[in-house]
This record gives C-alpha cells, sequence and structure tokens, in this order.
C-alpha cells in the first residue's frame, strides 16, 4: 500500500496555520500528518488539534525531541514518536493509530 504523507517541520515555510488551512475544505486529504511539536506561529500540538477539527479520522504523528509532550500528544489520540526517528519507524505504525 502506497501511503500519502504531509509533513510539517520547524523550517521558515511550515507554520501551523499554513498547515491545518489545507485541510479547510478537504483541499488535501492525506492518509497521515507528521508534525514537528516546534513550529511558527502555532505549536504542533495546537496544530493537530486544528487539523482534527476539520479532519477527525486524520491520523497525525506528533514528532518532537521533548519527551515532556508525549503524554498531552497520546490525550487525544496523536501519535508520539520521539526525535530523532526513522522512516522506518513511521511505516511500522499500525493502521487506525
Amino acid at each position: 500500500m502506497v501511503r500519502k504523507w504531509v509533513t510539517a517541520s520547524s523550517s521558515p515555510a511550515a507554520t501551523g496555520p499554513t498547515l491545518s488551512g489545507a485541510f479547510d475544505g478537504g483541499r488535501i486529504q492525506p492518509d497521515d500528518v507528521v508534525i514537528d511539536y516546534r513550529m511558527k506561529v502555532m505549536n504542533g500540538l495546537e496544530a493537530a488539534k486544528s487539523i482534527r477539527s476539520e479532519d477527525p479520522l486524520a491520523r497525525i504523528v506528533l514528532g518532537s525531541a521533548d519527551d515532556s509532550i508525549e503524554q498531552d500528544a497520546i490525550s487525544p489520540g496523536f501519535v508520539f514518536l520521539q526525535k530523532p526517528f526513522s522512516s522506518g519507524q513511521l511505516k511500522d505504525l499500525p493502521d487506525g493509530t
């Protein structure tokens, strides 16, 4: 199965509002969304919640080197991966998580 991914990182162009806005109206419909916790304007957890409000079925993976946010990510149903993580770890996530 080929999966469609959308990623957001701490690059200057990646902001939470930019990413979450792309879900408004269904302009993008990836299988998975990978978000860095640290982004400009809105952190990854806030962006994930915004995306989830637009697409309740979106599987969102929140990545961070700061493991203190793990419970905050898991609590609303997001997947947490501690950075650095590999593409293999992403591929190994079970469907439906």
